[in-house]
């Protein structure tokens, strides 16, 4: 139980350098397009392809992977067991699930995964539905026992 806990605060750290990293990126690229209208029609193509160096390492592959390792160790065959009960789940319904079970706030899986809060809110109800939950299911609860 204390690996557990132990292998699940260290997810929650994991998660929590992702959305700091996200933060900072986004920040970045806010600064870059104020620059670019400002800039008008002038914009260097540097500009744009730092802009869009951003775009390709927010919320990414290797992030994920990162992520999956240390959540398989924590939760071993949590996703086989999750895709035998639904299996048409895409990558990022799977991910939102792993943010459910380590209990993130919508807003914190906002922000890890890259979308707005309102995306994650209609995310949730599109998995209710792929897991045959009612609409008022703790969707944490029932990923738990699985």
């Amino acid at each position: 139980n204390s690996s557990i806990v132990m292998k699940n605060n260290q997810l929650i750290s994991i998660t929590a350098n992702f959305i700091n990293q996200n933060e900072v990126l986004g920040q970045i690229k806010k600064i870059l397009l104020t620059l670019r209208k400002q800039l008008d029609s002038a914009v260097p193509g540097s500009l744009h392809d730092a802009v869009q160096l951003i775009n390709n390492n927010l919320d990414r592959d290797l992030n994920w992977k990162k992520f999956g390792v240390s959540f398989e160790e924590a939760y071993p065959g949590f996703f086989d067991r999750l895709l035998q009960v639904a299996p048409g789940l895409t990558l990022n319904e799977q991910k939102l699930c792993a943010y459910l079970l380590i209990r993130l706030s919508s807003r914190e899986i906002a922000d890890v995964m890259n979308i707005s809060l309102a995306a994650v809110n209609k995310n949730r109800q599109r998995l209710r539905k792929h897991l045959n939950l009612e609409p008022e299911a703790d969707l944490s609860a029932y990923l738990g026992t699985l």
